[in-house]
């Protein structure tokens, strides 16, 4: 091949990847993004001129990409075919959503909710972002309306998202607001008078519960929400459904396993308080502990013997309905009255609050009533009554 042939090619082929580069420069710079917001609920919508100024592709930019071969020879590439900006924005909404967990997403918006009903009562211009005024006097709204120091702190955490997800100032760390959620906090503090529930204390409403409770089923129920509740460190929030819960966030009868030679009782945990990311926990409970006579995996046995075959909450009575929050407070409050003991200071947190008790009357470290509370700091010497 002659060699002017050959010089020839060479320039063409630099050409055509100049021209590559150039195309590509021009998809980089598309002008036509539109900003996206986000509502208050965290989800992001498209409303142009509204911060904060986050971009999406258009269709246009993702519909196909253009890059060069090491041969500089132009290579179409469509593996984002079919991906539009509004399946890019609803997956952004998606993350956004997982990132915080439920619970507190409903929080937030009851928050705001109540900063919303505060400005209507004081006729105050509903402005977002809220002028720090606003935030200042919302507070001593809530201070004065006795709504308690975690729940104010709560809402103002969910002020605080909102402003923050939409790209705004974060005027709820301001000095002054700071002060004042620190006086609501000493002026709010009291002592915990909830007492434990001792392993006696258990013996003795278990004895109880084929009189308090409507019907042998129901007997056996309770005795066996009782005492995992005890010996598993239990939140009653994760063995029964709540009005603030959402279905199914109580421990599943799936959720269950028991030993061949039933000495023990393993649950996997899908939800809990202090496991915002959703890895889930195990929970084992033995059968044998020398503290005391009662046999938690033989009281579950007894339960399981007479529960319907259904799926769904672990917990639930004879027609299948998931044991209630309310359910499990009342019949403790009626089973201790039956064995003489004033229930005003008993609530359904007293079982946690003995299980960490009892550990320490035994003698368990430090690190091993943690793990079994699934305790992430040291609050948990708060729950060890002496």
């Amino acid at each position: 091949m002659p060699k002017i042939k050959k010089s020839k090619r060479i320039a063409e082929r630099r050409a055509g990847l100049q021209e590559s580069h150039q195309e590509a420069h021009v998809i980089e710079q598309h002008p036509k993004e539109h900003p996206v917001s986000s509502n208050r609920d965290g989800v992001l919508d498209k409303s142009p001129g509204q911060a904060p100024e986050v971009a999406v592709l258009n269709s246009e930019a993702v519909s196909t990409l253009h890059t060069t071969s090491t041969r500089g020879r132009q290579v179409s590439r469509e593996f984002t075919r079919g991906i539009s900006s509004n399946d890019v924005r609803d997956e952004v909404n998606k993350l956004l959503q997982f990132a915080t967990a439920q619970n507190t997403q409903d929080t937030y918006r009851q928050g705001l909710t109540c900063f919303d009903e505060f400005r209507s009562q004081f006729k105050v211009e509903k402005l977002w972002p809220p002028p720090l005024e606003h935030v200042v006097q919302f507070i001593g709204y809530m201070s004065v309306k006795g709504l308690g120091e975690s729940t104010a702190r709560t809402y103002v955490a969910g002020i605080a998202y909102h402003l923050k997800i939409n790209g705004h100032v974060d005027v709820t760390q301001n000095f002054i607001v700071k002060k004042l959620l620190e006086g609501y906090r000493r002026k709010s503090k009291t002592k915990d008078i909830r007492l434990p529930i001792t392993s006696n204390i258990l013996e003795n409403i278990l004895k109880v519960l084929p009189i308090v409770c409507t019907n042998n089923y129901e007997a056996k129920l309770f005795a066996a929400a009782f005492s995992v509740a005890f010996f598993g460190y239990f939140r009653v929030g994760e063995l029964t459904e709540g009005r603030k819960q959402l279905q199914g966030h109580a421990v599943q009868f799936k959720n269950l396993e028991i030993s061949n030679k039933h000495t023990f009782l393993k649950f996997s945990l899908q939800h809990s308080k202090a496991d915002q990311r959703g890895k889930g926990e195990t929970i084992m409970i033995e059968n044998n502990h020398s503290s005391t006579y009662i046999k938690p995996v033989d009281i579950m046995l007894d339960y399981l013997r007479v529960r319907p075959s259904v799926q769904g909450n672990l917990f639930c009575h004879f027609g299948g309905q998931a044991l209630t929050r309310v359910q499990f407070a009342a019949v403790l409050g009626k089973a201790l009255k039956a064995i003489g003991v004033d229930s005003t200071r008993y609530k359904s947190h007293s079982f946690r609050i003995g299980a960490a008790t009892n550990a320490a009357m035994l003698g368990i470290s430090d690190e091993d009533i943690c793990k079994a509370g699934r305790w992430k700091s040291k609050c948990y010497k708060s729950y060890i009554r002496t």
